[in-house]
């Protein structure tokens, strides 16, 4: 018995919506007995993606924090400790991540020149567990930070932004009706604070 065709489906990629899978192959499409189609399939499937990121992370226990300096961000950016984080970028990179990066933000403000702090004491602190392997919640937090920008890895050192940039247009997008409003009203106050 053949089964009829499948439609191309379009799916997204953790919530992606700029990444697509490919369209699903029809189950006629692999004759034969099965080994054979674990086979073909296995032989087509792409290596696990490895996130290098998390890897160097869990690899730097206690890891170093400093300060990263970007003079472009730091004057026309936010407070990390101040509302803008909180409102905007909260909703985007979660309470754990935003609560990091503002812990982050007061340690380095006691040292500037950076501190060194143990993965599994920082989990303990954020309430996420023990754990500090690559798939850890501290890790997977951290990660998250260096994912949408706030903070880079520099040399052995993790730098995180003391000043957030505005939210990108992209993430933006995806606000809630209310949020997407006040993002707006604060974007627009930012263009006409420049033109006085």
């Amino acid at each position: 018995m053949t089964l009829p065709d499948v439609a191309e489906l379009t799916h997204t990629c953790q919530g992606n919506p700029d990444t697509q899978l490919d369209r699903v192959e029809r189950v006629s499409d692999h004759q034969g007995n099965p080994d054979d189609r674990i086979a073909a399939v296995s032989a087509s499937a792409p290596e696990p993606r490895r996130n290098l990121t998390a890897e160097w992370i869990a690899s730097c226990d206690p890891l170093t924090v400093v300060l990263w300096f970007d003079a472009d961000n730091d004057v026309k950016g936010f407070d990390a400790l101040g509302d803008y984080a909180e409102m905007f970028w909260l909703p985007i990179i979660g309470p754990t991540a935003t609560l990091t990066l503002r812990r982050f933000c007061q340690w380095t403000d006691q040292a500037p020149s950076g501190l060194r702090v143990g993965l599994g004491s920082l989990a303990a602190t954020l309430g996420v567990g023990k754990g500090t392997s690559h798939n850890s919640s501290v890790v997977r937090t951290l990660t998250r930070l260096v994912d949408f920008g706030l903070a880079r890895r520099e040399g052995d050192a993790l730098a995180v932004r003391r000043m957030v940039p505005i939210v990108p247009v992209r993430l933006a997008e995806r606000f809630p009706a209310g949020l997407a409003d006040r993002h707006q009203q604060v974007i627009e106050a930012l263009a006409i604070a420049a033109e006085s």
